[in-house]
Parts: structure tokens; sequence; C-alpha cells
């Protein structure tokens, strides 16, 4: 355990940076040599840890989450422009550029360059790089899952010996895969069905690594907080972060972390009575219910939707019976426009209810259970990603005056580097198998 020294004397106060008063209300001092390091969050000294913190694990963890962020940006690339291509396939024309032009017109309104060079990114489709990002996907997705059971483990083994600083680690690497795992989980299993071993093996791993998270979520989150366990003066009980965030939201994510393991237990429950009935190829009862409730709200939200075309139509064809010796005629044109000065206003509240209900939906599946076919939420995904990249690299770096040296090369750390070459040969492996579709230009 290391020592700091502290001191019951204020002395200059341009040396004594910090100071804290104890349970005793004794106010103790402490003297930065180094202005630059002023930072009263933790100034106690604490031991390293390479084989969690090490420049080679972060290097392994980071390298291999933005591969997969960058493949899933291909991804949703190539579904983007199979979108565009068979929208604009549906108006009948053969000529390619008579049907592309019609798409520019379709925004009139902004800058004619500008609207061609974005959609001119769409207009082919590769169906050899869709394929093979979905496939890279799966291995990527994988990697993924099993590197976020092996840090959590890990952790686990050394969870009473650890430093808050290395917990925050941990949390933060489990963040990482996690939040690149549903960026790109598009192409996971993609083709099998509920009767395939390979669907409920990695199902089971998906469980078991979200399982883990969430259970050191909850052991390390209340541990952290600055009503228990936080002590900026004892050794291993802080550390510096520079993100603004409230750490209460942590405790959001640990209860979506928990939702995301029930549905996981569940669907895996499902699977297992299904097999038992023995009633392959039938929908498993978590399937029937999912299937029900999507089709109750799809049914609900049609409904609605009809019921606001009848209310704007009896609106708009509503004849107002003017008595035209007692209007003035520029009053008359002002009540006659009257039903379609509403007409807007009254649609966009309408549908307001339906917006809301969409955006409910969208901060479900970010929080809780992911939704990878949504381009928005892939987005969102990657912007996660990019967040705990940089509490991994702000942690490094802010408390670098503060650990004892990690950048010990030993096994542990040039194992994950080394294994990144192993993720990259995967890659060319699927890329050299893929269907060799040409580039189409329809």
């Amino acid at each position: 355990m290391t020592v700091c020294a502290f001191s019951t004397r204020r002395r200059d106060w341009r040396f004594n940076d910090c100071a804290w008063e104890l349970p005793n209300n004794t106010v103790i001092y402490y003297n930065f040599t180094n202005p630059s390091q002023q930072n009263c969050d933790c100034v106690c000294p604490f031991e390293g840890d390479p084989d969690i913190a090490g420049p080679g694990i972060i290097i392994g963890f980071v390298a291999t989450a933005w591969i997969t962020c960058l493949v899933a940006t291909i991804d949703v690339y190539c579904r983007l422009s199979k979108s565009f291509m068979d929208r604009i396939s549906k108006d009948g024309a053969e000529d390619s550029e008579e049907l592309f032009q019609k798409q520019v017109q379709r925004f009139k309104y902004l800058n004619p360059r500008l609207v061609t060079f974005i959609l001119g990114f769409f207009r082919r489709r590769d169906s050899r790089l869709g394929h093979t990002a979905k496939a890279s996907l799966d291995i990527l997705c994988d990697i993924q899952i099993v590197t976020s059971i092996a840090i959590s483990l890990a952790a686990f083994v050394q969870i009473d010996t650890m430093t808050f600083y290395h917990q925050q680690f941990v949390l933060s690497y489990c963040f990482l895969t996690l939040t690149s795992f549903f960026a790109g989980r598009t192409g996971y299993v993609e083709g099998e069905t509920n009767t395939s071993w390979y669907y409920w093996t990695r199902m089971v791993a998906q469980f078991v690594a979200v399982s883990l998270f969430a259970i050191f979520q909850a052991i390390v989150i209340p541990l952290q907080a600055e009503t228990s366990g936080w002590n900026p003066v004892e050794s291993g009980s802080c550390y510096i972060s520079n993100d603004e965030s409230s750490y209460n939201q942590q405790y959001m994510w640990m209860i979506g972390s928990f939702f995301y393991a029930g549905y996981l237990l569940l669907e895996i429950l499902s699977g297992l009575t299904h097999v038992i009935s023995g009633k392959p190829g039938r929908q498993t009862w978590l399937e029937t219910i999912s299937t029900t409730i999507k089709r109750r709200d799809e049914r609900f939200q049609e409904r609605y939707r009809t019921w606001i075309f009848w209310v704007l139509n009896r609106i708009d064809t509503q004849k107002l019976c003017l008595d035209a010796h007692n209007q003035e005629p520029s009053q008359q044109v002002i009540i006659r426009r009257f039903p379609t000065a509403i007409h807007y206003p009254l649609e966009a509240m309408f549908h307001l209810p339906l917006a809301l209900w969409w955006a409910i939906h969208q901060f479900l599946a970010l929080w809780a259970w992911g939704d990878s076919e949504s381009t928005i939420l892939v987005a969102a995904y990657i912007g996660f990603a990019a967040w705990d990249t940089y509490d991994i690299l702000d942690a490094k770096i802010s408390n670098a005056h503060l650990v004892e040296d990690e950048s010990m090369w030993g096994f542990g750390q040039v194992l994950p580097v080394v294994l990144l070459l192993l993720v990259l040969l995967n890659i060319f492996d699927v890329v050299d198998k893929s269907p060799r579709y040409e580039r189409v230009e329809k």
C-alpha cells in the first residue's frame, strides 16, 4: 500500500493546493510539488497493473472495437445503397441516369451540386462488399463477446484487491466491447435459425458476457460513489477523470445491462422449452409474444394514421357558408383559406404521439437491447464507442503521475496485439471466400 504524506499545518497556501476535513474534524493539507498536476480528486499514488491498464491491453481492446465499428459502418453503407437503388428502381425507368436525376429533383430546394455529390455515393451497390462486411462482423462480434468475458473474469478474480482506477478500466473495456458489438451485430448469426447450434451457442455466450458485466457494475458502481468508498487521500480508492458526465447515469446503464441479460435468459429458456416440446420449425413462445406485440403496435399505428387522414380530409373538404352581403371580399378569402391554414399545424400535432413513441422505442433499444438495423442507433453506438475510448485514454494520461509503471511488456501485453493479426487474417479469408458478384449500377 502506497503511503501519502499530509500535513495538519496550513503553511504557505500557494503550495497547499488541496485541503480535506476528516470525520474527526481534523483538516489535512496536501502540497503539490508540480503545479501542473494539481487535481484534488485524487492525490495519493497507487500500484499499477499492466495486465489491465498496460499499453498492449489498451491497444488490443481499442483497435478491435474500432475495426468492428469500421466494418459496421461499411455494412450500413451497403444497406443504404441497396435501399436507395431499390427505391429508385420502383419508378419503372430503365435509364440509370434518369432514375438518379429523379431523386435529385426531390431535393430541389437544396443545392443541386451538393445533393448530386451526396447521393452519388449511393448510386452503386457492391454485393461482394456487403457480403464481406456481414461475414466479417460475425467474426468480430465473436471476438468482442469473448474479450468481454475474459476481462470480466479477470476482474472478478482480483476484485478484492483491485484499485478504483483499474475497476474503471474494466468498466470502460466492457462498455467498449458491448457498444461495438451492438453496432456490428447486424450480420451476427445471419441466415441462422433458432434450431441452429451456431445461433444458440452465441446466444449463451452473449448472456454470459452481459451477465458478468451487469454484476460487475452492480458491485463497482455503488462502491465508487462519493458517499461510499471514494477517498481522494487513500491509495487505490480514487482516480482522476475528466469525464464531466453525472456519475449517477452509470446506474441507468447498469439497469439496461440487467434488462438485456434478462431478455437473453428468456430467449434461452424459450429455446430450451421449444426443443423439449419436440416441435421444430415453429416459433418459440418468446417469438410468438414478440410477434403479437409487434403486430398490435403496427395495427394501432395504422388505425391512428387512418383516423388522422379522415380528420384532415374532413377539414380540407369542409364548406363554409358565407354571407357575401355581410362580408368584405378580403374577409371571404381569409375564411375560405382557414381550413388550409390549420391543416398543417393539426397534422403536426396529430403525428406528435407517433413521433414520441418512435423516440421512446429508439431510446429503449439504445438503452437495453440494441437494434443494429437502425442507422441512427448504429451511429449512436459508434458515438458511445468514441466516448468509451476517450475515457480509457483520459484515465491513462490523467493518472500517469499517480500510478506506478505499467509499461512493462510481458506475455499478457504482447498477446492482445499479436491477436490483432489473427483478426486481420480472418477478415482476409472472408474477403477471399466471398462470392465475386459484379458491381452493378441500375
